[in-house]
């Protein structure tokens, strides 16, 4: 019935992202439910065992003894269960047959929990706090500062990329094709199992084990969308930054390493492209590279070490082996280097606005205990001002509001209200003034509304 409702939204992005909060919420409505009925059922259960131990104790009835075994097996299955949930959010792959439901699986997923909470952080002046605003502008500087691009020099981009190998004029042709739904159908069956999913909710174990004709059109008519207007859904465009704890001093904030958690659909699309690009990668990568190049593995890299020693053990060769280790992985690759060594390869402009898709407008919130960081704090002074300018919705004295009702904001999902032509030339001084304030674009379409 969803699908049929596509045309009562200004877009399939905006269907789509609607759609995506529905199943979520229904998602956790029916956990919640799930476990209170689980809940009730193992007190039941424990409740009639005592009655029936009791009443053994009194009365020695076969009968009675029989109905107790199944009770008890019973509530066994039920604390299984609660056990292999709580081993999968402790991360624990498996349960041996030895391991019982005893308050020590139980509690291990408090420990967990526990361990990864940051309790305090030392700020740039060495004075340590545990306030959760403090700690998290001071996060929020941090990973700026971190993953903030630095200028380039353009001469040494230039001289860098010099002649490497182009792909032929049909190798490029294939990367500029338009995405399928095959496409996007082969990267939903490689998504790997047991992640943590994304600010919608949504895992990828969610679309693997829905049929492709439940959601496949659909997510490549908004993805296609998405091309057009060469922007991904609000959602796509953030990701959460999760923080987990190395073996270090955790009130410094380099010891807590930076994990991004990103939605199901952007995976998707991203592993399609990856898929595309994988199948030119050999003809541009030297056999010395062997990460995700098909048929290449870290054991190529390990066994040629490995010979390259005995040679140098054996031939005596005096030389030295230097390990390289970048800050950050590639995190703080340039990306207008990025998408300049793809080009020097000969990877057309087709594919590349696929790739630039993904970059779009992104945005990154860190997460920390029960809060995000910005961009919630970022688009309140907007807020603010709309508040004291704007005319608003006036309702009647009955519902109970104090003054006219002027917006209604989810994160910088902002519905505003306006009730004359002034309040209309107010918004866009307003958001005029945001877009020089903050170097922020303001892409809100302003939606037709009904009246009485």
């Amino acid at each position: 019935m969803w699908g049929l409702r596509k045309s009562e939204f200004g877009s399939l992005m905006m269907w789509w992202e609607v759609g995506k909060a529905q199943i979520r919420v229904f998602c956790q409505q029916y956990t919640s439910h799930s476990t209170s009925k689980l809940k009730a059922a193992v007190e039941d259960l424990e409740t009639s065992i005592r009655d029936l131990e009791l009443g053994l104790q009194r009365d020695s009835i076969p009968s009675a003894g029989q109905l107790l075994q199944k009770k008890r097996l019973e509530l066994s299955s039920f604390l299984q269960e609660r056990v292999k949930g709580a081993l999968v959010r402790c991360r624990f792959l498996e349960i041996k047959e030895m391991d019982a439901p005893t308050p020590f699986f139980f509690n291990l997923e408090r420990s967990v929990v526990q361990r990864k909470q940051m309790s305090c952080l030392k700020l740039l002046g060495g004075r340590v706090t545990s306030s959760p605003g403090e700690m998290r502008n001071h996060a929020m500087d941090f990973y700026t500062d971190l993953f903030g691009g630095e200028q380039c020099s353009i001469e040494g981009r230039e001289e860098i990329l010099e002649g490497l190998p182009q792909l032929s004029p049909e190798e490029k042709a294939a990367q500029d094709l338009e995405l399928t739904l095959e496409e996007l159908t082969g990267a939903v069956n490689q998504m790997a199992s047991g992640r943590a999913p994304g600010i919608d909710g949504l895992s990828g174990e969610f679309l693997k084990h829905s049929s492709t004709h439940i959601f496949g059109a659909d997510l490549h008519g908004v993805f296609s969308e998405c091309f057009r207007t060469r922007s991904l859904p609000a959602s796509c465009r953030r990701a959460v930054l999760s923080l987990l704890p190395k073996k270090e001093d955790l009130a410094l904030l380099k010891n807590w390493r930076p994990v991004a958690l990103l939605t199901v659909d952007y995976k998707v699309l991203s592993r399609a492209l990856s898929n595309r690009l994988k199948g030119i990668l050999e003809m541009v990568i030297q056999q010395d590279q062997t990460y995700c190049i098909p048929d290449r593995t870290i054991m190529d890299n390990i066994f040629f070490m490995r010979d390259v020693m005995d040679v140098f053990r054996v031939h005596g060769v005096n030389v030295g082996v230097v390990s390289l280790d970048q800050e950050i992985a590639f995190d703080r690759v340039y990306h207008l280097y990025l998408f300049s060594a793809l080009r020097a390869y000969g990877i057309g402009e087709g594919f590349l606005a696929w790739v630039g898709l993904l970059y779009n407008c992104a945005q990154c919130l860190v997460k920390m205990g029960a809060g995000l960081s910005m961009p919630i704090l970022a688009i309140e002074p907007l807020l603010c001002r709309l508040r004291s300018k704007l005319s608003g919705l006036a309702l009647p004295a009955s519902c109970g509001l104090e003054r006219p009702s002027t917006l209604s904001a989810y994160a910088d999902d902002v519905s505003i209200f306006v009730s004359s032509q002034r309040d209309i030339q107010c918004l866009q001084d307003t958001l005029s003034l945001y877009e020089r304030a903050s170097s922020a674009r303001v892409n809100w379409a302003l939606e037709g509304a009904g009246g009485s």
